[in-house]
């Protein structure tokens, strides 16, 4: 009985997902987070290989100084490559940051935030933002970020 409890606990979670296509809904879904965790909020972030600077433009560098304005705390984890190739952007990313090897090369960002998952398409053309809003769901995801984060460079 417990167990069914359980489940039935978990089936009456909600769930919504949200598809965002090109710059100006990748926009939306970018300034929405922000909006949700102004005043001191966090979010986690892997599988950043600097695309999203490189797909967004000046758009990443705003994105960096409102969330310094906001408070909010970020722990990303970024390819090792960036040390080398894009330093100027870990000079102007805000937040804390760890690597991961090279070799494990990833095209989409991974955020996780409250009970919101973002998967961050850059490669897609026109490029896509999913947004997955479930609590069990992004807690799963913190877990995984959590064992990364553990594993990454410093």
């Amino acid at each position: 009985i417990p167990l069914l409890e359980e489940r039935q606990k978990r089936a009456g979670e909600k769930q919504a997902i949200t598809v965002y296509m090109g710059v100006r809904g990748v926009k939306s879904a970018l300034d929405q987070m922000l909006e949700e965790l102004k005043n001191g909020g966090e979010y986690f972030d892997f599988g950043v290989s600097g695309l999203f600077k490189t797909v967004m433009e000046s758009y990443w560098g705003w994105w960096q100084k409102r969330k310094k304005k906001f408070g909010i705390r970020a722990q990303v984890i970024f390819n090792k490559k960036l040390r080398e190739e894009q330093p100027e952007l870990l000079k102007k990313y805000f937040g804390e940051a760890r690597f991961y090897p090279q070799e494990y090369t990833s095209i989409t960002d991974t955020m996780i935030y409250k009970d919101v998952v973002m998967l961050l398409i850059w490669t897609a053309n026109p490029p896509v933002a999913v947004v997955i809003k479930n609590k069990e769901n992004a807690e799963s995801y913190k877990n995984q970020f959590r064992f990364m984060w553990k594993k990454a460079i410093k």
